[in-house]
């Protein structure tokens, strides 16, 4: 994890140009809580911009035919004044600090305990990832705070895929970014990504249940354990196209590859 450190780029991505940060303006239950989030990726930034305007048109905002968003780049001045905290990692303390922030009644301390920092900064868990994040508060992985629920909810959100974010959450670190400039950027193709990014996650899914029910492991084991082999690593590889073949190539190639491991130990 990025820490913060003056004369720092970081991006914001937005359905409009934003040069004057208001925090007044910013959405009281996002991850680390009301204030106003950049990160240190341009093409997360691109991301945020996606989401922005998929709001803004559902708001009314911005006509329904609008496919551009901004990204404004800006400068982190001095930050010897601010109190900042950091989750290194997308780890359970993270997701406890996600959920309460998202949930008046969950991890209410975890919540209080963010309330004197100037900065927060961690993982993103966006809306690409809000299904299992809204799964987990539903207690489908079990009672929300568990181990199990929690490991299963880290595992499926893969933390190694997660950019970083900073959230700005008082007007004292607010007054610390300079905007240097902003772009339009065309929002085209970068739904299309996110779709083929839905589509492997749902073939990882349907192996790791059917995996899950033929050895007799957990699918938390399963899921594990595939994500950390090659075979997982070429299904989010588009370049090789594994997931065009649905979950039984995935199975198929798993198992081979497993059987493999075991012959040059043996």
């Amino acid at each position: 994890m990025k820490k913060l450190v003056s004369g720092m780029i970081l991006y914001h991505g937005s359905y409009c140009v934003v040069d004057k940060p208001d925090s007044s303006k910013c959405a009281k239950y996002k991850d680390f809580g009301q204030g106003f989030y950049l990160t240190s990726s341009k093409r997360q930034a691109k991301n945020f911009s996606k989401i922005s305007v998929a709001k803004a048109k559902n708001d009314g905002m911005i006509p329904e035919n609008s496919d551009c968003g901004y990204i404004s780049c800006f400068r982190v001045n001095d930050i010897s004044e601010l109190s900042c905290y950091y989750y290194d990692t997308a780890d359970i303390h993270w997701l406890h600090c996600i959920v309460g922030h998202r949930r008046k009644r969950a991890f209410v301390d975890v919540r209080k305990e963010m309330y004197n920092y100037d900065v927060i900064a961690g993982k993103i868990a966006n809306d690409d990832t809000n299904t299992t994040i809204n799964a987990y508060m539903s207690h489908v992985f079990g009672k929300m705070g568990s181990p199990a629920a929690d490991n299963m909810c880290i595992g499926l959100l893969i933390p190694e895929r997660l950019q970083d974010q900073f959230c700005f959450r008082s007007e004292k670190s607010i007054s610390k970014l300079s905007c240097l400039h902003s772009e339009c950027i065309s929002l085209r193709q970068a739904m299309l990504k996110d779709k083929t990014i839905f589509a492997m996650d749902l073939t990882i899914l349907m192996a790791v249940e059917d995996l899950a029910s033929e050895t007799g492991l957990t699918t938390e084991e399963v899921l594990l354990s595939l994500m950390a082999s090659d075979t997982g690593r070429r299904v989010y590889d588009d370049s090789q196209k594994l997931w065009w073949d649905g979950p039984e190539a995935v199975i198929e190639r798993y198992k081979r590859e497993c059987a493999d491991a075991a012959n040059t130990t043996a």
